[in-house]
């Protein structure tokens, strides 16, 4: 078990490090991309499909592989 102190160290270290890359991401794609602002629908919904992808995979080979029996099960 990781002791409570060193926890917190990661924890707030990792803390830090994501808020300034998710700044830092934006500040970069604010000013490599022109007129985001008038994109930035496009840019959500492609941060929406990237989130909800797994689940949907999931989901997919789960009923995929409920619903076609192999020639071993038969």
């Amino acid at each position: 078990m990781m002791p409570y102190g060193r926890y917190l160290a990661f924890d707030i270290g990792g803390g830090i490090l994501w808020v300034g890359t998710m700044i830092l991401g934006g500040y970069v794609l604010g000013h490599s991309v022109p007129n985001i602002a008038q994109r930035i629908h496009y840019v959500i919904a492609v941060v929406i499909l990237v989130s909800v992808l797994p689940v949907i995979v999931s989901l997919l080979r789960a009923r995929g592989g409920a619903a076609a029996p192999t020639a071993e099960e038969k």
